[in-house]
């Protein structure tokens, strides 16, 4: 049984110019796919810790990929760092300088790579992870991470914070929140830039906001329901230009045009952690074993297990 009820699963990955596919988890679970994620084989990580195999088994969050197809890099628990440049074969351990949890990575070329975690940390590295640069911003945990070009950058996180870097995440500066404030203030969860103007967050009981000056300004909104969003990705495989897609709490999928209406779809009931789209494909992920599938957007189907 390759893809088990009780795995929990929170990055997918599509590695560009090919049909091969990616999912992480929970106790070191790396799901790989080499035809569009119709089937699955599971992989077992050297996580490069003391002792035997019992002991590699953190808990990964988050995987991308290169350009190029062949670098690729997946964050996980206590600063957690692996990397490949053979396209994904094979992953070795990277020394980030942190122990705190990566809980999500955008890659930006095969030497530029930013990751956010919780304790405020934010690493990045320009020369493909042989040295990572570890800051610590507001204490705040941050959850999401993206870049629209290899300048601008976007990292959101707690009490609605939204950063912004211009300089390829080496520098960032507060657009929102950015402190620790009324805990009724829900987290952003996501951030998907169209453009360096067109940004989209998303975030706890539906909340978003968009922008079309870069985030100088910001337009609030909330999806026709309390579900959370944990995810969104441009919807390349839809026919809608524009389109994007939120993934979140209770299998919701949500797709709209940012600025236009939502609509919601419930292809499961199992939480959804992440969302992904290249080309024709999309692949969404979650818990209990979750993998959704689609080839147009219209209809989602569930990969179930395999032998």
């Amino acid at each position: 049984m390759v893809i088990r009820p009780w795995d929990q699963l929170y990055g997918v990955a599509i590695k560009p110019g090919s049909s091969d596919c990616f999912v992480v988890g929970a106790n070191g679970t790396l799901l790989t796919s080499i035809d569009g994620g119709v089937t699955w084989a599971r992989t077992h990580l050297n996580e490069g810790q003391p002792g035997t195999i019992l002991h590699q088994d953190y808990d990964l969050y988050s995987i991308a990929f290169a350009p190029n197809g062949k670098s690729g890099w997946i964050a996980g628990e206590l600063g957690l760092m692996m990397a490949t440049t053979d396209g994904g074969k094979s992953w070795i351990v990277q020394h980030t300088g942190t122990t705190n949890r990566l809980l999500a990575i955008s890659v930006i070329s095969e030497t530029q790579v930013v990751a956010v975690g919780d304790h405020g940390a934010i690493l990045w590295t320009d020369n493909g992870g042989q040295t990572w640069h570890v800051e610590s911003l507001n204490n705040l945990t941050y959850y999401g991470v993206a870049f629209s070009d290899p300048a601008n950058g976007w990292v959101v996180g707690e009490f609605q914070t939204i950063l912004h870097s211009a300089d390829g995440g080496k520098t960032w500066q507060v657009q929102r929140g950015g402190q620790v404030a009324d805990f009724t203030i829900p987290p952003y969860f996501t951030v998907v830039p169209q453009s360096a103007q067109n940004v989209l967050v998303a975030g706890q009981s539906g909340v978003f906001a968009t922008s079309k000056d870069g985030g100088k300004t910001w337009q609030d909104g909330k999806v026709p329901s309390e579900r959370s969003i944990y995810a969104a990705s441009v919807a390349t495989a839809s026919s809608t230009p524009g389109q994007v897609w939120m993934a979140g709490a209770e299998g919701t999928i949500f797709e709209g045009v940012p600025g236009g209406e939502w609509t919601l779809k419930d292809p499961t009931f199992q939480d959804l952690t992440d969302i992904t789209a290249s080309n024709h494909l999309g692949l969404a992920v979650g818990l209990s074993g979750t993998i959704l599938r689609t080839e147009n957007g219209n209809q989602w189907d569930p990969i179930g297990e395999q032998k």
